[in-house]
């Protein structure tokens, strides 16, 4: 099978002048055409000119493995306007990957693409003009992704089940499926599905089918209103992210049948005022995120998670107490955030296995409670948009294994404790529009393993002397009258 006079030409224009293969300008047509049945891998992409077809002799480009039709990602760059894709794609018998993303005049896929029986990885995304899937992919008896996310379909083929390979399987954002459909759980080897900014109100029972699956994304299902009872059967999962689901009222009782989890994420689940006491038989929790929930109390049988080891939460007025039940029933965390509108208790010094701290969007903490230097494994700070507070304790010199203290958008915060330069671990400082930030501390300079100071504080006018003796340090500066960068 050889390419026509007029195919190399059309193939020409669309190589050189479009995706700029410069290299093939001076070459001749048989040796264009040797290049393009040596070619393996096509990306149809350019950010300045119009691509309007894709060249129907396609199909004789035998060696091609991976196909990637894509536009710039910005709207106002679409130069890929692209409407139908070749039947002759269908030819392309070894072909493994195929990706057409925000192709957004794309109206139709031709059926042919069934034929690409070696296919693993088929992406096709944000083609929003796309409102049907050709009935043959379930014909794509090998492949293990597939990505539809932020499609406009408001149905899947029926013969999607003959997909009995498939282990990925993305739907995000496609807002026009009222349902999950039932067929979608019956693929057995599923491991990961996401169906984050969909609309479900919830999810089939037939859920419980996916015994394989490790991930379950329903990020941004704004409409959930409740999980299945059978959620409980997907005994292999590791990952359930149920993470700004904000007309979320309760988990089901069977969640703790969820042996294997090991990250629950509930971040802004603001209707969910309680967790199942059930919970507890979540023996491989290590990662729960209850940032925005209001919570006002936590199952005393949480202490059981023995492997839980990260917490983020909010505390608020009307759960003041709720940092404190943490530290009681979970006294070995390693990480843990914290946002909200109470002052940290003292009793954080109890955590002695604490070694990463996050405070974000904290607001009446006027400084850290002095007990805070107890956290002796300490080694990283992170204090974020905590704009009451006005000063650190001296105390902070005793986090002896500190490594990193980050400090951003903590508006009242005038200057560090001397007590830093005790600090001999202190690998990086930085600190980022705090506007009343101006003193370093006189001593900064022993801070002998520091290797990056980053400062963007527009209050901050002199150094102290010692900045010199930091010879090892990458300093970058930048606030009103001071501009440095080594």
């Amino acid at each position: 099978m050889t390419f026509t006079k007029e195919e190399i030409t059309e193939w020409k224009n669309i190589l050189i002048d479009k995706l700029d293969y410069t290299e093939l300008k001076d070459k001749t047509d048989d040796e264009i055409q040797q290049f393009l049945f040596s070619l393996s891998e096509l990306i149809v992409y350019s950010e300045w000119d119009i691509i309007e077809t894709i060249p129907d002799s396609i199909g004789k480009l035998h060696n091609l493995q991976h196909l990637n039709i894509v536009n710039p990602s910005h709207p106002r760059f679409h130069t890929t306007q692209i409407k139908s894709i070749p039947e002759s794609i269908g030819q392309l018998y070894n072909l493994e990957t195929l990706e057409i993303q925000y192709i957004s005049d794309l109206e139709t896929l031709p059926e042919s693409i069934g034929q690409l029986h070696n296919l693993h990885t088929l992406k096709i995304t944000h083609c929003y003009r796309l409102k049907r899937l050709p009935e043959s992919i379930g014909k794509l008896q090998n492949l293990k992704i597939l990505d539809l996310s932020r499609l406009s379909c408001k149905n899947l083929p029926e013969n999607f089940n003959q997909l009995t390979q498939l282990q990925e399987l993305s739907l995000y954002g496609c807002d026009d499926l009222e349902t999950l459909p039932d067929f979608v759980t019956q693929l057995k080897q599923l491991q990961k599905l996401d169906l984050s900014k969909c609309d479900f109100q919830t999810l089939p029972e037939s859920i419980g089918n996916l015994t394989q699956l490790n991930v379950l994304d329903l990020t941004y299902c704004t409409d959930l209103i409740r999980l299945p009872e059978n959620i409980g059967k997907l005994a292999n999962l590791k990952i359930l992210d149920l993470s700004h689901c904000i007309e979320l009222k309760t988990l089901p009782k069977s969640i703790g049948k969820l042996q294997n989890l090991q990250e629950l994420d509930l971040t802004d689940c603001r209707q969910l005022k309680t967790l199942p006491k059930s919970i507890d038989k979540l023996k491989n929790l290590q990662k729960l995120y209850l940032e925005k929930c209001l919570l006002n109390t936590l199952p005393n049988s949480i202490k059981k998670l023995k492997k839980l080891h990260t917490v983020f939460l909010t505390i608020k007025d009307k759960n003041p107490d709720l940092f404190k039940n943490i530290i009681h029933l979970l006294p070995n965390l390693n990480h843990i955030g914290i946002c909200g509108t109470i002052p940290l208790p003292y009793e954080i010094g109890r955590l002695k296995n604490l070694q990463t701290l996050t405070l974000g969007y904290n607001e009446n903490i006027y400084s850290l409670p002095v007990s805070i230097g107890q956290l002796k494994n300490l080694t990283e700070l992170d204090l974020s948009s905590c704009q009451d507070l006005t000063f650190l304790p001296d105390s902070i010199g005793q986090l002896k294994k500190l490594k990193e203290l980050r400090i951003s958008f903590c508006d009242n915060l005038i200057m560090l404790p001397e007590t830093i330069s005790e600090l001999n671990q202190l690998e990086y400082i930085s600190i980022i529009g705090a506007k009343r930030f101006s003193r370093l501390p006189e001593q900064i300079g022993k801070l002998k393993n520091l290797r990056r100071l980053f400062l963007s504080c527009d209050n901050l006018t002199t150094l102290p002397e010692s900045i010199h003796q930091l010879t090892h340090c990458e300093i970058d500066i930048k606030s009103g009258s001071l501009k440095i960068n080594t």
